[in-house]
């Protein structure tokens, strides 16, 4: 389970919010920018933590060495990261654009991926591989949810083709609740934790 507690926590506190849902089985935390996980950081969290957000490139090197995993969301990022002298390697989760049109790499640019990921000495690991459900919410579209997931499992299988074994998640508050075949291997827990 990785409890999502960007925004203050929704308003309930970042570090409190943190250590109770460490405290409650959560093994990783999210946040939606570096900042917050650098305040999670200094607060002597040692859980792993993915940002969600956008990161700007000067903050690969901190993100490296304080074990923050970044999401990559465009081709474009991936190339500036393939590009970045780092002494650590970055855990990565890449994001996937399976429907909600919002952010994540789209299914055209997946080979592009494949080859900046498998390049000679490129500065990363993969971590993580994840998409977001664009109506999880609505029960009546369920088959626009499988649609999204068959997609996400199509594109988890070309990365293990190529020997990366990333962790898989997909499901937020609303998929969680809704059904357990959209879990995959973690799931994010974010409003659903505050009531």
């Amino acid at each position: 389970m990785m409890a999502v507690v960007k925004s203050n926590a929704y308003g309930h506190g970042m570090i409190a919010s943190a250590k109770a849902a460490i405290k409650g089985g959560a093994t990783w935390l999210a946040v939606d920018e570096i900042t917050e996980a650098l305040e999670i950081r200094k607060n002597k969290i040692k859980v792993p933590i993915l940002v969600l957000g956008y990161t700007l490139p000067e903050f690969y090197k901190v993100a490296s060495e304080k074990k923050i995993s970044l999401t990559i969301s465009s081709l474009d990022s991936l190339q500036t990261l393939s590009k970045t002298k780092l002494k650590k390697r970055l855990p990565i989760h890449l994001k996937f654009d399976t429907g909600l049109h919002r952010q994540g790499i789209p299914d055209s640019q997946i080979q592009q991926m494949i080859r900046i990921l498998t390049a000679k000495n490129f500065p990363a690991v993969v971590e993580g591989a994840y998409t977001h459900f664009a109506v999880m919410e609505d029960p009546l579209r369920e088959n626009y949810s499988k649609m999204q997931a068959e997609m996400f499992r199509s594109v988890v299988e070309k990365l293990k083709a190529k020997g990366f074994t990333p962790i898989t998640h997909a499901s937020a508050s609303s998929g969680i609740l809704f059904s357990k075949k959209f879990h995959f291997y973690m799931s994010r827990t974010g409003i659903s934790l505050y009531g």
